[in-house]
Parts: C-alpha cells; structure tokens; sequence
C-alpha cells in the first residue's frame, strides 16, 4: 500500500465545468481561501496545468458510462472462489524460525490488521513473527532492517519502504541468506527490486481504475474532481490516475485535479490543504481519497458543503462512516485478512527454497447498499466477512494450509 518516493505527480487540471447545476450548499468559509492558498503552496507539492481532457460526443459519453456502470456493479458483489497462486510445497523444517513485518507507520490501521492475520498464518507452519515500526523515518525503517539482520530473521517483509531507501540493507539481507520480501508498493506484478526476493501488494492500478468506475458512475459522465493523495507512497500515484484518466476521457469541461500531503503533515495539511482547492473550484462534487486514513482530518474542510468522499483500504472508521450515511459513500477495500496469508505464503515460500509467486489479492467495492448487515469492527476486518462471509475463509484458510502440506 504505502512507499516512501520524492517524485511528484504531475497532474492536469482541465477547463471550467459549465455544465453541473449550482451545489444547495456552498462553502461558508470564502473569508479563509487566501490565506489557505499559501498553506496549499507549501504543502500541496504537484502543481498542475490546464490542459484540457478528450471531448467527446454524447454517444461515446454514454457508452463509457454504460460500461463503469456495468464495472462498478460486478466489484460489489461478493468473492466466491480461491485461486492457488502456486505450486504446493513443503513447510517441514521451517518451525522455530521468525519472520520480521518492518512496518512503514504502525500507526495506520492497515499494518495492524495485515500483521495480526499473518502472525497466525505463520504460527500454522511453527514460524514467529516479530513487528518493528518504521514510524514514517527512513533512518527507523533502516534501523528495523538491521535489527532483523542482526536477529538472523528467516525472511523480511518490508511492507511500505521504498526500496530505495533500504537498499544497502537488503544487500546485507541477502548476503547473510535473508530473503526480503517487499510489500505494498506498485502491483502485484511489478518487477522485483533490485536486492529483494520477491512482492506482495494489493493492485493499485485496478483500485484506480474502480476510483474512476466509481466517479463516472456516480457523476454520469459530467463531475469535477479533487483527488488527494501522498506522493511519498509509489501506490499514490497509480490511485490517483484511475480518476484522473476516468474524467479526462468522457469531459472536456471537467476539472480532474490532484494535489498531494506527505504523511508527515496529514494532520496539519489535510484539511487547510482540500478546503483551499474546494473554495478555488465550487465545482467540485466528490473527493477521492487515495487512503481512507487521511479522512478524519479531511472531514472539516466539507463541512457546510454535501461533496461526499471515494476512498480505498476499508478500514474499520472508514467503513462505519459509510455504513452510517455520513461523507464517505464508496469503499474500495483489498482484502486484509487474505494478504496476510499472502505475506505468510510467500515467506514461507522463500524459507524453503521455493519460487516466489504472484499473489493477487482480491478487491471488493462497497457502497451503503451491500455494507448493510456486515458486522463492522477490528476483528471482522481480517476475516472474510467482509468479502464473502465464512464459506470464503474456509476456503481461503484452507487452500492456503493444502499449498503448504498441513491439510487435514
């Protein structure tokens, strides 16, 4: 999910909408949009420009529509099967080892719920786990690297760093025989980093490509966007494309724009930051949200105002904001609990000499509609409930538990 880059996406903001009807509710806070303007300049890191987006007649409007219509419906409905991402293979031996989750920032939900689903993935097999927290530092997540080389780890999931920033580490991992596994960056097919042994991530293009099926949908084709995101993380940049692309492709008069607040600065920026962009464009009529924890500090800026929220991860505040009827009313969740088996798989994997595999980790898109009767907490969160209820996890926790011979 999360990687830690100094690159900065350079997004285009198109022409003025002349075609939305005026919001009932505007923003009541006009007074403040110079002075957010500077702190937007500071913060925002991606300027944009006014190129304008594909025009389009009616008939190839609709027809796009038609199909992210057809899309958003088929991501609602529930998961039904496992596919087995690889070959069977042998856990014997591997009892008394420990793996190390080295964490970009435990204090995202995310990481806790992945963590504590693949803790008791591993203990399957006989294997520890042992969490170290990068705490959004490069110098911490370097320092969690070299403990777990230190500590003789069976294998590392760095789930967030960069590669870049891990480098010299994941060179000593793999001179002392540490495979490293690098998790939540780009797709589950991107190509293995240079010193690392294999990857495990959710896939962010096909989240931003729901982001746009989610945004044509809901705006038939004619609504401005604003997208926000963190550039810091690789996936950010393939997040905020999907709408981007969705928008530009069907309206030429349809403003797609993106701006970006490190992590470091959620709490201070978020909120100055989205309220400068919707004061400068009343036009806007959602926000897409590339990481559903930056909402709390979003939710002051549309105070006043009925612009609602797309987001992505499912985590548990976020979910319940949807499930309530509050500013969120689209939740594009992977499913936590299943890649925590898929770090686990291919951990154990590696420790025993196997291939690493692709793992792709299933994705589910709620909405108010199919959230209803869902139990919603920590615990559901990394079960299946959420994605296909327990015939799911028993297919799951079983196709997983047959690939490493402790079936039955």
């Amino acid at each position: 999910m999360l990687k830690i880059h100094n690159r900065l996406l350079q997004s285009k903001e198109v022409g003025e909408v002349s075609t939305t009807k005026p919001r009932t509710k505007r923003l009541a806070v006009i007074a403040l949009a110079a002075a957010a303007s500077l702190i937007l300049a500071g913060c925002s890191g991606t300027p944009t420009d006014n190129s304008p987006g594909q025009s389009s007649d009616s008939a190839t409007v609709a027809a796009a529509v038609k199909a992210a219509e057809a899309r958003f419906v088929e991501a609602q409905k529930a998961i039904t099967k496992f596919d087995a991402p690889g070959p069977d293979f042998s856990v014997k031996g591997l009892a008394g080892k420990t793996v190390w989750y080295v964490v970009l920032d435990y204090s995202i939900p995310f990481f806790h719920v992945v963590g504590d689903v693949m803790k008791g993935a591993l203990a399957e097999a006989g294997v520890g786990m042992s969490v170290c927290d990068g705490k959004g530092n490069p110098s911490s997540i370097s320092q969690c690297m070299l403990q777990a080389i230190g500590a003789g780890a069976g294998a590392i999931i760095a789930d967030g760093p960069s590669p870049a920033i891990i480098g010299s580490q994941m060179a000593e991992a793999k001179a002392a025989g540490i495979p490293v596994i690098i998790g939540d960056n780009l797709d589950p097919d991107s190509p293995i980093p240079p010193g690392a042994s294999a990857v495990v991530a959710n896939s962010a293009s096909k989240e931003g490509e729901l982001f746009g099926d989610a945004v044509l949908t809901l705006g038939k084709g004619k609504t401005s966007i604003l997208v926000v995101s963190t550039l810091d993380v690789a996936q950010g940049e393939l997040l905020a494309k999907g709408p981007v692309d969705a928008v530009k492709s069907v309206c030429d008069t349809c403003t797609a724009e993106v701006v970006n607040v490190p992590i470091a600065k959620w709490a201070t920026d978020l909120q100055a930051t989205v309220q400068a962009k919707l004061v400068a464009n009343p036009n806007i009529s959602y926000v897409v949200v590339n990481f559903d924890s930056m909402t709390p500090f979003i939710r002051p800026a549309l105070a006043g105002t009925d612009i609602k929220i797309i987001t992505q991860n499912a985590n548990v505040a976020q979910m319940k904001d949807l499930a309530d009827g509050k500013e969120v009313v689209v939740e594009i969740g992977s499913d936590m609990g299943w890649q925590g088996w898929a770090f686990a798989d291919q951990a154990l994997r590696l420790m025993a000499g196997e291939q690493p595999v692709t793992h792709w980790i299933p994705l589910r898109l709620f909405t108010q509609d199919n959230v209803k009767g869902l139990t919603i907490d920590e615990k559901t969160a990394g079960t299946q409930e959420w994605y296909g209820g327990p015939e799911l996890e028993t297919l799951m926790t079983e196709g997983f538990l047959k690939m490493w011979g402790l079936a039955g």
